[in-house]
């Protein structure tokens, strides 16, 4: 069974992943995924299900992901010096070029 467009769409939307982000993943445009989502044209290829793929990866492997984040949560709770590096850190992240190598 194929997944519906309102599952895809908020799927993505709880990500935080544009349409733009979420096309060049699956290697379409981000209009073609939008007419797929809006119905205006047939989806032969099974678009959305491979959408739903892109999406659910990264939900399969948080595992760890969540362990670290749970971790560093707890650390922040109890070190007003931790909160302050991670305040730093965001703060050095946010300013650094997007397409360095």
């Amino acid at each position: 069974m194929r997944p519906s467009w309102q599952k895809v769409e908020r799927a993505r939307a709880d990500l935080g992943l544009s349409q733009r982000k979420l096309a060049a993943r699956i290697g379409v445009t981000q209009g073609h995924l939008s007419k797929i989502l809006r119905g205006q044209i047939p989806d032969k290829h099974n678009i959305l299900g491979k959408a739903m793929a892109v999406i659910a990866a990264p939900m399969q492997a948080d595992g760890a992901t969540d362990q670290l984040l749970e971790s560093v949560r707890a650390l922040a709770l109890q070190s007003q010096e931790f909160r302050q590096f991670l305040y730093l850190a965001m703060q050095l992240a946010s300013q650094a070029p997007t397409d360095a190598k």
